[in-house]
């Protein structure tokens, strides 16, 4: 586990919300990066519990839009820092991944948007 994760659990109240999330993923396959939509697990303003079709490495560099139940979407980059297998498999037998990403330049604007959004709720 990357040093200062566990800081960041503490340090950001997790949402347990479903939203969507379409991803890219970002390196030196630039060109074979293909867009896929899966959902997120929780949710805060440090980064997602994705539950993705696809495994990942971590260190794996992601663009990320996730469309929150407001219809408002955030964009941003994210970076994966841990990936297990979800307890989940989808009736068609494919395996489902928890992939957790931190967010890295998450615009100003659209940061106060999810703190907005996290923090709506009771």
């Amino acid at each position: 586990m990357r040093e200062g994760v566990m800081d960041e659990r503490r340090k950001f109240s997790r949402l347990d919300i479903s939203v969507g999330v379409a991803w890219r993923r970002l390196g030196s396959r630039m060109a074979e990066a293909v867009d896929d939509i899966d959902a997120t697990r929780n949710i805060a303003e440090g980064g997602v519990c994705l539950v993705a079709n696809e495994r990942f490495e971590v260190g794996d560099r992601l663009e990320l839009t996730l469309t929150l139940p407001t219809q408002k979407t955030i964009r941003t980059l994210g970076q994966v820092i841990w990936v297990r297998d979800a307890m989940l498999v989808r009736e068609d037998g494919i395996q489902r991944f928890d992939i957790g990403v931190s967010f890295s330049g998450l615009p100003e604007d659209e940061w106060q948007e999810m703190k907005q959004f996290l923090y709506s709720f009771p």
